[in-house]
């Protein structure tokens, strides 16, 4: 089980990536409008999959995204929902998505994706 790191400086379409298979900490940061997000999230999600066989341990997603797209928000609820799975079947799990006070769409975004998924997400509001 090795850890999973997608951090490319040259585009603002694409999030970083750090899922961390020793600590189970993972994290999501950025902006994701990405032209075929199916192919770059499937990594992420084969890693969760291996990693809830193989470790499972517990896991902390910290998730700061500042925009995504619908097919962005698709592959998310896929995550959430995959996290979810692992959390009723005795798995720790725990999200904390960063959302500024002033942005009510994306609190409801995540608001969404949290019904869609059944997972509860610590909403951590911050001020700019």
């Amino acid at each position: 089980m090795e850890t999973l790191e997608f951090n490319n400086p040259r585009t603002d379409s694409a999030p970083q990536v750090l899922l961390n298979a020793l600590s189970g900490n993972c994290s999501i940061s950025g902006n994701s409008y990405l032209e075929d997000t199916k192919r770059f999230y499937q990594p992420i999600l084969d890693w969760i999959h291996k990693y809830t066989y193989e470790r499972r341990g517990a896991l902390t997603w910290d998730i700061k995204l500042n925009y995504f797209n619908s097919s962005s928000k698709k592959l998310l609820t896929i995550l959430l929902k995959k996290l979810y799975k692992y959390q009723i079947q005795g798995g720790k799990v725990e999200v904390n998505w960063y959302c500024p006070l002033d942005d009510d769409e994306l609190f409801e975004e995540i608001d969404h994706m949290m019904d869609v998924s059944r997972l509860k997400i610590n909403v951590l509001m911050f001020k700019r």
